[in-house]
């Protein structure tokens, strides 16, 4: 997502692409920081939230401790303004080091060759 906002600017669509990423209901960021991020990223995920703020729900899942945002992104007053938007009306939920994949046993219908979810211990 990060990587598309920062093409838009060069192609001259970033209000349009913007706008259709704040006014989703629900926006999912999946994995923030598991790879190297565009040198605009803190700026833009400012943005986004901000204009988001109040407005929409946004959902993050981030690998590192929020205390690891400011380097990774690159900007901590940025992170800064975006931590404390996030967290006014939202919550943290912390996994833990291991992974949940991990934690997992199959269904028995899931042996069976029926799709099922995961029972997490």
């Amino acid at each position: 997502m990060l990587d598309e906002l920062a093409e838009t600017t060069i192609d001259g669509t970033r209000k349009e692409h913007m706008d259709l990423l704040v006014s989703v209901p629900l926006l999912i960021i999946d994995d923030l920081g598991m790879r190297k991020l565009p040198m605009t990223s803190a700026e833009d995920l400012l943005e986004i939230v901000m204009r988001r703020y109040e407005r929409a729900s946004t959902l993050l899942t981030f690998n590192r401790p929020v205390e690891d945002w400011g380097k990774l992104l690159g900007d901590s007053a940025a992170v800064t303004a975006m931590l404390d938007r996030l967290l006014h009306h939202g919550h943290v939920l912390k996994c833990g080091p291991r992974s949940w994949r991990t934690k997992t046993e199959m269904l028995p219908q899931a042996r069976d060759g029926l799709r099922a979810w995961p029972v997490l211990h």
